[in-house]
């Protein structure tokens, strides 16, 4: 053990001294007391100088030190409120639960606050925990003591030793010279300052956690999050610097996107990305993107603080390795889009003005609303918004996987909690009453009914309004929502209800919209007036263009490519004579013209069109792609002879054709993912790939470049584009290889330990696309499912399931009308079932029977 010096023991003997004070109103803490002291109370040095500090760092909060004498646990207070709404039942606010260890030495770290973080945790409920130690502790003690103490009390503990208290007091000598000047006689003042005394900076003890995703794909946007720890976080002079990695190429292999100047030499400012609700906690995110493809060094993050002649003392740690799958995603073709983009720009000035504005993004299928939107978003990231992007299953089967992912969007991602468990930890941290009550709604939406409790759509709402206006409150926020023309009538009556209610919030100037610095802005996404207005599967675009007009908001068409635009679109995919690395070989640039000039007559200006043309080319080894740039080439002239499938349609089936006759298992997986939904568990997906394809890998399904395996972090595994889930759902195999399918799917389904009602219910849908259905197991599925659902009280999942469970009973009689009599017995044998369908009580329910029969 190192010892001390002298002066370093006598100052901190000093620190930890008790003193009388009656602490003063322009301190900016107050004593935690109900009643106001009517003499000066004992306090610690210590404690007053690290919440008074506190107070320095965020004054925005109202701060408050506990007298020495027992005090549950809490030595020191901070907490802002942000949004109080009778109507939706929220009283949310950010409470800093602060705890000061006088020690001269530690031994178990957990064991010397378990006990006081137990006691504040049921007394204040502090979003997070501050922990003060007067000793000196190694980095790995922290560390492993604070991985424990966060996943046991499920939210951020900051824990602080010598080194870093002595650094963040000499960032504020005032408000510490005032302290200690009256806790201390002039001389032991003295003393304490000239210890204190500002020095050179130095490199203080800064954790740094990086969380990248395992596999990407060339050409797509992906990001990097960086969360550092840091008692010097939210001070000036801490800066943040990306270095991108080696590569043997002339170009670069990862280019920075975002946030602008990181990449600099100096760096950015790391206040600047620090989390409103947290002073010690930084949080960034690297957009990164990759023409290239296989594995690539994502380089390093450097954190330091400035010092004296332009030096900078830093550490680095290295953001990891990537594999890059190969895909065909062209750089932004800004000029179609020009307009839409100054309108949206338009919009997020209007969100910024307003606090609360919302756009609608419609075009037909592959038309590049998605990629406008994502380059809008990308762009408003680079500047400091904060974007949740989500997408709607494309089936009817999951209604709320939009409200599901829009949750998990709004929340901290680190740690091992599941996603439910995340946001209702989230919620609780902001307003646990809350939470209590809203916890079997929520569940619902993920699809758990595990725990009784009420479930309506206002608790609901009241969840997504906390956490949308806890996220607003730190800049613009920017809610992305896709493929909404999938949405039902009552999803989309919710959105129209939370943009209404969030408008009003903002007329009163309440929560985020107080400071007229921040924003929310909606994209709504979708598809509008599609040729057929009904599809087998239900879908209608007529709610989501319903939706639209009674929101009133500006709407953006993305329409197809004029004749100039679409050649220049096809062109900017390949390589040309100038290139760098170019691989093309010069005597085929002219048949390379040609083949160019082919797909931008034959494609109509539909982007997605042209790219699943070129994606044939490829694969019937016309094309290659440059594994460094991504820019595609000429491989050998025999194009013509290739047929180029007219539609997109017929361009997928083609595709899927050509697959099956080079890796007939790889085919099947990609036609067995279709079969009930567009994203598959990674779950249900590794027993598919072992049944259906045991010797194919993940590399080989993501070369398909129809499925896409996800970062590799556990995450669902999802169709690359909507046109291909849609188009592959309908073509035909044979029966045996169907039975296989469904057998994995109903394996899987039956190892679930407690499978939910949605569960159930695929699992019966998937029963039914056997080519002979047991459709007495699909009933009993249905029926077991419907009476779960109504057990805990998901009206909206029992809908749908009874919704399923009728068209069944329908389809067996072949679709004929029910004689009148049967239908009225049917009713009244199961009133449940009819108040389900239509959303009403079981007395409204036997009224209106009561009167069909009067009518009769």
């Amino acid at each position: 053990m190192v010892q001390e010096p002298l002066s370093e023991r006598r100052a901190w003997e000093l620190l930890t001294r008790d003193f009388r004070w009656r602490l003063p109103a322009d301190l900016g803490i107050y004593p935690f007391s109900d009643v106001e002291p009517e003499t000066p109370e004992r306090y610690q040095v210590f404690e007053i100088i690290v919440a008074a500090v506190f107070a320095q760092l965020r004054p925005e909060y109202d701060w408050y030190v506990t007298p020495n004498r027992p005090d549950g646990g809490i030595d020191f207070v901070g907490r802002q409120t942000f949004l109080s709404n009778e109507t939706l039942g929220i009283t949310a606010a950010i409470t800093v639960g602060g705890q000061c260890k006088k020690r001269s030495h530690v031994g178990d770290l957990v064991h010397e606050v378990a006990g006081s973080l137990t006691r504040m945790s049921a007394s204040l409920n502090p979003t997070f925990f501050v922990v003060a130690f007067s000793a000196r502790l190694t980095r790995k003690r922290v560390k492993e003591a604070r991985e424990m103490l966060e996943r046991e009390y499920r939210r951020h503990c900051h824990i602080l030793d010598r080194d870093q208290i002595e650094g963040l007091l000499r960032e504020y000598p005032t408000v510490v010279s005032r302290i200690v000047r009256q806790a201390l006689s002039s001389e032991e003042a003295d003393e304490v300052l000239e210890y204190l005394r500002p020095v050179d900076a130095v490199l203080r003890t800064i954790s740094c956690s990086i969380e990248a995703p395992d596999q990407v794909l060339a050409g797509v946007p992906f990001r990097v999050s960086i969360t550092i720890r840091s008692v010097s976080a939210a001070a000036a002079g801490v800066r943040f610097r990306w270095q991108g990695g080696k590569s043997d190429s002339s170009v670069s292999a990862v280019r920075l996107l975002g946030p602008v100047g990181a990449n600099e030499p100096n760096g950015i400012d790391l206040a600047s990305g620090t989390s409103s609700d947290d002073p010690m906690t930084a949080r960034h995110v690297l957009e990164l993107v990759t023409y290239a493809v296989g594995e690539l060094d994502l380089g390093e993050v450097c954190v330091g603080l400035s010092a004296k002649a332009n030096r900078v003392e830093e550490e680095v740690w290295p953001v990891g390795v990537v594999r890059a799958a190969p895909s065909i995603t062209p750089r932004f073709f800004a000029r179609p889009f020009a307009g839409g983009m100054q309108r949206l720009d338009e919009a997020a000035d209007q969100a910024k003005a307003l606090a609360v504005a919302a756009v609608g993004v419609v075009g037909s299928g592959g038309s590049g609303k998605s990629r406008l939107c994502e380059e809008f978003a990308l762009e408003a990231r680079r500047h400091g918004a904060h974007v949740i992007s989500a997408h709607q299953t494309k089936t009817l089967n999951d209604p709320h996987r939009l409200l599901a992912e829009i949750f998990i969007g709004l929340v901290d991602r680190s740690g091992q909690l599941e996603p439910v468990e995340r946001v209702l930890t989230a919620i609780a941290s902001y307003d646990q009453q809350l939470a209590d009550r809203s916890d079997a709604a929520i569940r619902s939406i993920f699809g758990l009914n595990d725990i009784e409790g009420e479930i309506t759509e206002q608790n609901i709402l009241s969840c997504l309004v906390l956490l949308l206006v806890a996220n607003a409150r730190r800049g613009l926020l920017i809610l992305h929502l896709q493929d909404m023309h999938w949405c039902g009538s009552e999803v989309l009556l919710f959105f129209e209800h939370l943009v209404w209610q969030l408008q009003q919030m903002a007329s009163e100037r309440q929560g985020w919209a107080q400071d007229g610095r921040s924003g929310l802005l909606f994209l709504f996404e979708g598809r509008v007036h599609e040729h057929q207005r009904r599809q087998p599967e239900g879908w209608m675009t007529e709610p989501f263009e319903t939706f639209l007009q009674r929101l009133d908001s500006p709407r953006i068409s993305c329409a197809p490519f004029s004749s100039d635009d679409r050649l220049a679109f096809v062109q900017r995919l390949f390589e040309n004579r100038h290139n760098a690395d170019r691989v093309l070989r010069a005597e085929l640039l002219e048949l390379q013209a040609e083949l160019i000039e082919a797909v931008e007559r034959m494609a109509g200006g539909n982007p997605f069109h042209m790219l699943e043309q070129l994606q044939t080319f490829k694969e019937r080894g016309v094309l290659g792609q440059n594994p460094n740039t991504g820019l595609l080439y000429m491989i050998q002239p025999a194009w013509r002879t290739i047929a180029v499938p007219p539609s997109i349609f017929e361009a997928i089936e083609y595709r899927w054709l050509y697959l099956r006759d080079r890796a007939p298992e790889m085919a099947l997986l990609v036609w067995a993912a279709a079969l009930l939904e567009d994203r598959l568990p990674s779950g249900l997906f590794d027993v598919l790939r072992k049944r259906l394809a045991p010797h194919a890998s993940v590399e080989d399904v993501n070369s398909t470049e129809i499925l896409w395996t996800g970062s590799g972090q556990g995450s669902d595994i999802s169709f690359r584009h909507e046109n291909y889930f849609r188009a592959i759902q309908q073509f035909a195999i044979d029966a045996t290889d169907r039975s296989r399918v469904v057998d994995a799917y109903c394996d899987w389904f039956a190892s679930l330990s407690q499978p939910s009602p949605g569960d159930q219910f695929r699992w019966a849908l998937a029963v039914l696309q056997q080519e002979n259905p047991d459709y007495g197991r699909a009933k009993s599925l249905l029926n077991a499912a419907l009476a779960e659902a109504r057990l805990t009280g998901d009206l909206r999942m029992a809908r749908r399931i009874a919704g399923g469970a009728v068209d069944l009973a329908w389809s067996l009689d072949g679709r004929d009308p029910f004689p009148l009599d049967t239908f009225l017995e049917y009713c009244d044998q199961d009133l449940d079932l009819i108040r389900n369908l239509l959303d009403i009580d079981r007395y409204e329910a036997s009224a209106r029977l009561g009167s069909l029969r009067e009518h009769i």
